[in-house]
């Protein structure tokens, strides 16, 4: 029977015969199974039910898969994406995902409160939304680069830029690069934006101060 084939306690056999019932039925039926190993090991399993007949006989025909390494697999990829989520959530830099074509896939908040702009302005459109564009030509043309580029896989990992927002607003960010490439899965470009805007109008300052007192000093 199918509790004698299964880990004590960890099935529920109710749904289980109901599977084999639909089964009988005509219905294919797929479902995870908890199995017990002849160690005494617990495992699950994949388990795939299809009707045929036997000499005449209506019979259930079970196939079942150890899905052991699928699960850890599973499990490794969520607490990856929990950890991700966390840091794209508390970042306190933009942080912004693009696909192969240059659309924006995801932003988190900062990015958001950094171009001035909420998600639903941005998700779903050319990176070129949070920008002040020159005209359309112009923003084709900035496309069709990143798109040479994203090919080439040709990113800065690094550098300082200059962005000049939609209402005019102009920007020194350092801007970080990375591939996102993972297997069964279309490649994705991650860019994270620190604003250094005060930081280099301190320096500046700093430098002018510095130029203003030797030039008091030389007198």
């Amino acid at each position: 029977t199918p509790a004698e084939l299964g880990a004590p306690g960890m099935n529920d056999m109710e749904k289980t015969l109901e599977a084999v019932k639909k089964t009988f039925e005509g219905i294919p039926q797929r479902f995870e199974w908890w199995g017990l190993r002849k160690d005494g090991t617990v495992f699950p399993k994949e388990v795939r039910l299809n009707h045929s007949i036997y000499f005449g006989q209506d019979v259930v025909v079970a196939l079942a898969q150890d899905i052991t390494e699928q699960k850890k697999a599973e499990e490794t990829i969520r607490r990856s994406d929990l950890r991700f989520r966390r840091v794209w959530g508390s970042s306190k830099d933009g942080m912004r995902i693009l696909d192969e074509l240059g659309i924006i896939v995801m932003v988190n908040h900062s990015f958001c409160r950094l171009v001035g702009l909420e998600e639903k302005d941005l998700v779903g459109k050319p990176f070129t939304a949070a920008y002040r564009s020159e005209d359309q030509v112009h923003d084709e043309e900035h496309l069709k680069i990143f798109q040479r580029r994203f090919q080439s896989r040709s990113f800065a990992s690094h550098q300082e830029v200059e962005l000049t927002l939609i209402g005019g607003k102009r920007l020194l960010v350092e801007l970080s690069n990375a591939m996102m490439e993972m297997e069964h899965e279309s490649p994705l470009l991650l860019s994270i934006f620190r604003d250094s805007t005060e930081r280099r109008e301190s320096e500046v300052k700093l430098r002018e101060s510095e130029e203003k007192f030797r030039s008091l000093s030389e007198q």
